[in-house]
């Protein structure tokens, strides 16, 4: 995990961020914002750390004679709204350019394009342009993809679709090697059949994680005490935090009532019925022994949890959901750089919003649910984060595994361990916790079947729910859930 969290925090540090929050800007999407690009007269290059030690990778009988390697890549750019010049693609570079993440995505390539004589070429398109280009290249018959790294959102309906291929018969791939995410790829892996992997030739999945951000200026004025030790010891939980973040909780207009005016503990949104149920180290669905999909939401301590989060989410005077408000994403991060919020529960990439604030803020991870809870959890954000996978049209799968796995595994150390030791140890965040805090954070990832497949818009359910009554709506959508997990699972079942 410290490969990922260099990774993170070298951007951090190459944008500049690390003192703040920006102007307010017109888009509301979930998007990673736009900032200041990287400037490399301030960023020193000092090796203070030698690379990770390599693991060996063998390319011999792996010539592939100049054939050009496509991959389509989804486009946080045009739908989220990212600034290409903040946050750089994790597939391609079209040159060097002295900017940190842009000429590691360079190299990579170039070195992964030499060493198995192939081409890479990205495409970039827009979750739409995704699926219709992956259904016409079936329809069709073309080999005109090779790989490609879908919306996480998306990602069930190809499955279902049968749109992809199952990874586990591909032999080049080597799914147990530390270049993986085997946690969250076995969370996600149906009756012994896996369809996408989370790897780390691809970033912006990392930056889709979710964590709590929290103003160390009002966390020093409010006398809260080292709030990484509370994590290290196991007692930040939804409890503690709202102790902390009571003296926050003012009508500062004194109009009788809490609106974008006033001061909150917590700041989130609609999803925070999921991220603090993730949070909770619980899901909606998940797999049995045998592998199948299994609806979990009814269980009696995954209900008392959700209830738990509906009763803070409905508390005017303790939690601020922007969306009741029709706010933007900006507006809230702004009140959070104003000092008006003392706890933000956003995805990392939330970080490239934050460049003009003048208090510091550290990162924590999202609190557990429940105070005998074993470890934390940490949700992640569908709409921006990204999965590999191989589409049915693909004419050679065993090249594309081959491909993919040593971009996985040169993306390991060439993007990823160098940003650790050349950046980190010189320009590091002000947060000297941070990295301790990212180690929790992405050990600890929850990778959820239902919030992937939305199985009878469960998730729907879940983030427009206005009572705290739990049972009732779990028992509205019951039947339809089970409906389609039945599906899928008698789906899957009868695959070849």
């Amino acid at each position: 995990m410290k490969r990922i969290i260099s990774l993170l925090l070298s951007v951090i540090i190459a944008v500049g961020i690390i003192a703040s929050c920006g102007e307010k800007k017109d888009a509301d999407a979930e998007s990673g914002g736009q900032g200041a690009p990287v400037n490399e007269a301030d960023v020193k290059t000092e090796e203070t750390a030698a690379e990770t030690e390599r693991v060996p990778y063998d390319t011999s009988n792996r010539d592939f004679g100049g054939y050009e390697f496509v991959i389509w890549n989804y486009d946080n750019y045009t739908d989220n709204t990212w600034d290409r010049n903040t946050i750089p693609s994790d597939m391609e570079s079209e040159e060097l350019n002295g900017e940190i993440l842009n000429d590691a995505v360079y190299n990579r390539n170039k070195t992964v394009e030499e060493a198995l004589n192939i081409s890479i070429k990205v495409q970039h398109k827009t979750a739409g342009e995704l699926n219709d280009a992956i259904n016409k290249s079936i329809a069709s018959g073309s080999n005109d993809v090779d790989a490609a790294f879908v919306r996480l959102y998306n990602f069930g309906g190809y499955i279902t679709s049968s749109y992809l291929l199952d990874l586990s018969g591909i032999s080049s791939f080597n799914t147990d090697a530390e270049w993986y995410d085997t946690k969250a790829n076995r969370a996600i892996t149906i009756s012994g059949r896996s369809f996408g992997l989370f790897t780390d030739a691809a970033y912006f999945d990392k930056l889709s994680t979710i964590v709590t951000f929290f103003n160390q200026k009002l966390a020093a004025d409010y006398q809260m005490g080292n709030l990484y030790e509370t994590v290290e010891n196991n007692q930040w939980t939804m409890d503690r935090l709202l102790e902390l973040g009571a003296p926050l909780s003012a009508d500062l207009n004194n109009d009788g009532s809490f609106d974008m005016s006033d001061s909150y503990p917590l700041s989130c949104q609609n999803d925070a019925a999921y991220y603090l149920l993730h949070g909770a180290d619980l899901r909606i669905c998940e797999t049995d022994d045998g592998g199948s999909v299994v609806f979990s939401l009814e269980d009696q301590t995954t209900v008392g949890v959700m209830q738990k989060i509906y009763e803070i989410m409905q508390d005017p005077t303790k939690f601020l959901n922007r969306q009741t408000f029709g706010a933007t994403l900006y507006d809230a991060i702004n009140m959070f750089c104003e000092n008006r919020t003392m706890f933000l529960v956003r995805p990392l990439f939330s970080l490239f919003q934050m460049r003009d604030m003048e208090a510091d803020f550290g990162i924590l991870p999202v609190p557990k649910m429940r105070e005998n809870q074993q470890s934390y959890g940490s949700a992640v954000n569908p709409y921006a984060a990204t999965i590999m996978v191989i589409p049915m049209s693909v004419s050679d799968p065993e090249r594309s595994g081959a491909v993919i796995d040593m971009m996985s595994w040169e993306s390991h150390y060439s993007v990823i361990d160098p940003l650790y030791s050349n950046v980190l140890g010189n320009k590091l965040v002000r947060d000297e916790g941070a990295p301790e805090m990212l180690d929790i954070v992405f050990d600890s990832i929850v990778c959820d079947i239902g919030l992937v497949f939305n199985f009878g818009g469960v998730v729907d359910s879940l983030i427009s729910n206005k009572s705290t009554d739990v049972v009732s709506m779990t028992a509205k959508i019951k039947n339809k859930v089970e409906k389609e997990i039945d599906k899928l699972n008698s789906f899957i079942a009868g695959m070849e």
